[in-house]
């Protein structure tokens, strides 16, 4: 079996790494990466490491490894390193690549002074960051939620459990228009593709929208919201696991618009009700039909108030002439005739 590899990051390894594997796959995938190769290099001075496998000379998959207060993507504690992605290839799997980069990061951590390690992983069957894997190389739940668990490794025996993001998020409305709020980080592909893409479609809605981005690389603004990733649209989170679709993000603005004109269009009938209530013709019909005589000699049945005082449709409202708000008379009692 062939022999695994293991270097830190090289500039031969950065695209590899920045395009998160997916090697010449678009232009948008490649944009992602130039900004991410950006990042990265900043953020190596901040305690930011990389390693790379190769397996036959080929790049195969890589770890990276910074402190956890640094981290965009959690959780949270201090004087512990994180790792917030481990990815293989599928053709190196099974293979000891895994192993030799989590290897690889640990000493990364020991060599910066942590007092041990930790990540966010998954009882779960797909290959992504399996608890089941980091059970294997000595790790334990520090803590669990549904099926995450941050599994972590002392190095020193002071070190304090860390602990998961709790997401603080609180919807600010704009009157007449959809309010957009993003949460994204530069540290995770899925995330930048997606932030990129909403703002295209809020573009294209022009002031209809307000777009609010949360970036998560500034580390105070994620633990003011502890959202490192997230779309919400009028306060609700739309989501798809990988990249938001463009479509699907108008989709989701386009029914909060229709919610906003309906909800206007309800205010406008409870306006049109009260101000028929106020009315004198609402009042004063009745009482001046009641007990008049007709040119028959007959005299009238009292009527109803809300007979013939209906709420125009938006279209009656819209095509009456102005004339119908001249007042009229009828058989000698003067009343308001309104345009309905």
């Amino acid at each position: 079996m062939a022999a695994v590899e293991v270097r830190s990051m090289t500039p031969d390894d950065e695209y590899f790494v920045a395009t998160c594997t997916h090697v010449n796959e678009s232009e948008e995938i490649d944009a992602c990466a130039r900004s991410r190769s950006t990042w990265m290099r900043a953020m190596y001075h901040h305690g930011l490491r990389v390693a790379v496998a190769l397996l036959d000379g080929e790049q195969v998959g890589f770890v990276y490894v910074m402190p956890i207060e640094v981290s965009p993507w959690g959780p949270l504690g201090s004087g512990l390193a994180t790792v917030p992605c481990l990815t293989v290839r599928e053709q190196a799997r099974g293979k000891g690549a895994g192993r030799a980069l989590m290897a690889a990061a640990e000493a990364a951590a020991v060599d910066q002074g942590h007092k041990g390690i930790v990540t966010t992983a998954f009882h779960h069957d797909f290959w992504f960051m399996q608890a089941s894997f980091f059970e294997r190389m000595g790790y334990s739940a520090a803590a669990t939620r549904d099926t995450a668990a941050l599994m972590w490794k002392r190095f020193d025996s002071s070190a304090e459990a860390p602990s998961f993001l709790e997401p603080r998020y609180e919807f600010t409305p704009v009157e007449g228009r959809v309010v957009v709020d993003l949460f994204w980080n530069t540290f995770c592909e899925t995330s930048w593709i997606e932030a990129k893409r909403v703002r295209e479609v809020a573009a294209d809605f022009g002031d209809a929208v307000v777009l609010n981005e949360h970036c998560a690389d500034d580390h105070e603004v994620l633990l003011k919201h502890q959202l490192p990733r997230a779309i919400f649209v009028n306060g609700q989170e739309i989501g798809w696991g990988y990249e938001a679709p463009k479509e699907g993000v108008a989709e989701a603005i386009s029914r909060a618009m229709a919610c906003i004109f309906a909800g206007a269009a309800r205010a406008r009938g409870r306006h049109r009700r009260a101000w028929i209530r106020r009315s004198p013709a609402f009042a004063e019909r009745p009482a001046a039909l009641s007990g008049q005589e007709s040119r028959f000699g007959r005299r009238n049945a009292p009527m109803r108030a809300t007979s013939s005082l209906k709420a125009p449709s938006c279209r009656s409202a819209m095509t009456k002439p102005k004339d119908a708000m001249r007042p009229a008379s009828s058989g000698g009692a003067s009343f308001s005739v309104l345009p309905w």
